[in-house]
C-alpha cells in the first residue's frame, strides 16, 4: 500500500455559533488548492480516486444537548463578482455535547470532532480550469436557534486534501 500525504489547504480558529447560525471565512494556500484541483482532475482522467478533501471541526464545546448543526460550502472566486451556489456538505448531531465540554478534574476538555468528505466539492470546482480559490466561506446553521445563553464553539475548522505521494509532485 502505498503512503498517504496529508497536506492542509486552510484553517481557522475559534469560531462562535449563535442563535441561528454564522458564517466564517477560511482562507486557503491558493498553490495548495491548485495541486489538489490539478490532481483530482488527473484522478479523473486516468479513472482512479487519488485525492480525498476533508472538512474537520475540532474542539467543539457547549452546553446545549443535543444540537444538530447543517454545513454548507460556498467558494470565494478571485475576479469573479458571482460566486457559485453553496454546497451543501451535511449535518452533524451534537450528542453528548455537554458531557465532552465538562473537564474531568484536572484536566482539559476535548470537545467534540468531526471530519466530513468535501471530495465532492472540489471535483465540481475541477471542472472550471480557470476558477482560482481564494477562500471558502462555511455556513454553520442549527436545526433550531440556540438560546442566548447556549451558544456553541468550534476551537478549529480546517480543511486538507490526503493524496499519494506519487501524486504530490
Amino acid at each position: 500500500m502505498t503512503d498517504a500525504v496529508e497536506e492542509s489547504l486552510g484553517e481557522t480558529q475559534d469560531v462562535l455559533v449563535e442563535r441561528s447560525g454564522v458564517e466564517t471565512r477560511i482562507e486557503l494556500e491558493s498553490a495548495a488548492v491548485r495541486r489538489v484541483l490539478d490532481g483530482v482532475t488527473r484522478a479523473k482522467e486516468a479513472g482512479a480516486a487519488v485525492a480525498r478533501v476533508s472538512l474537520s471541526l475540532d474542539e467543539i464545546r457547549g452546553t446545549l444537548d443535543p444540537s444538530v448543526l447543517t454545513l454548507s460550502l460556498t467558494p470565494v472566486l478571485r475576479d469573479r463578482a458571482a460566486h457559485p451556489e453553496p454546497y451543501r456538505v451535511g449535518s452533524i448531531g451534537l450528542y453528548g455535547l455537554r458531557r465532552a465540554s465538562v473537564a474531568p478534574a484536572g484536566g482539559a476538555t476535548r470537545g467534540l470532532g468531526y471530519v466530513l468528505d468535501v471530495t465532492p466539492f472540489f471535483d465540481q470546482l475541477a471542472t472550471d480550469p480557470d476558477a482560482e480559490l481564494d477562500a471558502l466561506m462555511l455556513s454553520v446553521r442549527p436545526r433550531h436557534a440556540l438560546p442566548d445563553t447556549a451558544p456553541i464553539t468550534i476551537g478549529r475548522i480546517r480543511i486538507s486534501a490526503r493524496y499519494y505521494a506519487s501524486d504530490a509532485s
